[in-house]
């Protein structure tokens, strides 16, 4: 679901700009708000169960949801209020990097190339979600001025 809600936001991302219609706008808004919550949903579900017997590659999806919590580059604010809410995606990238290598930590490792493959998205998810945040921060009203 997190997959499709990010697919969703970048294929429409573009019609938003050119398209003036309420229908499309309040489905775009939905898929913002709702990728965020789902992928946050999924990282709790993930911790929840790290403990737990589960197929190894269960836990390689914590990294894989930072990377959906990074977003679109063509969509990283719905509206100009979104940018003045960068402390609340800071406090969230912080949380959610805690829980997502919660999950990783708990996991048991044998193959060194499921391990490094790990690390590299897990690296490269904290840097997109950070990039999110820090777009934010730089395009919020009290930096603009």
């Amino acid at each position: 679901l997190s997959f499709a809600l990010q697919v969703f936001l970048f294929l429409a991302a573009g019609i938003r700009r050119r398209n003036s219609s309420r229908v499309v706008g309040v489905l775009v808004w939905l898929a913002y708000l709702s990728a965020d919550s789902v992928a946050i949903f999924v990282l709790g579900h993930l911790a929840v169960h790290a403990g737990g017997p589960s197929h190894q590659l269960v836990f390689l999806w914590a990294p894989f949801v930072l990377l959906h919590l990074g977003g679109q580059d063509t969509i990283t604010a719905f509206s100009k209020q979104d940018n003045e809410l960068w402390k609340r995606h800071l406090l969230s990238l912080v949380t959610q990097v805690a829980v997502a290598g919660y999950v990783v930590a708990k996991a048991s490792w044998p193959e060194v190339r499921l391990r490094a493959a790990v690390v590299l998205i897990f690296v490269s998810g904290c840097f997109r979600y950070a990039k999110r945040t820090g777009c934010l921060y730089s395009s919020s009203p009290a930096k603009l001025n």
